[in-house]
């Protein structure tokens, strides 16, 4: 009988190491995906800001979608001058003029 104890203890204990396991390999899983969603999410909006090259688009990463801040055929040429002058990083301006 002491033996039978030894025995269904050992199988019970193996089988929720089993079933630990099995939902730590998933947790895991899980969190490598949010990684990389988080990953491709940066990869994304880090291309878009390279092709807008400081133009006035925008997107939104929690919508996915992409909103214009003005409309091309109503800006004036002193907006449109002012919008892309605003956007100039000043610490790469050459200084030697």
């Amino acid at each position: 009988m002491e033996e039978f104890k030894k025995t269904t203890v050992a199988m019970v204990l193996l089988h929720v190491h089993e079933r630990l396991r099995s939902f730590l390999i998933q947790q895991m899983a899980k969190g490598r995906d949010v990684k990389s969603q988080g990953a491709g999410q940066y990869a994304i909006k880090a291309v878009h800001e390279q092709r807008s090259c400081g133009e006035a688009n925008t997107m939104n990463l929690n919508t996915s979608s992409i909103a214009t801040s003005t409309n091309p055929s109503s800006v004036s040429s002193d907006e449109e001058k002012e919008m892309y002058t605003s956007n100039i990083d000043v610490s790469k301006l050459d200084r030697s003029n």
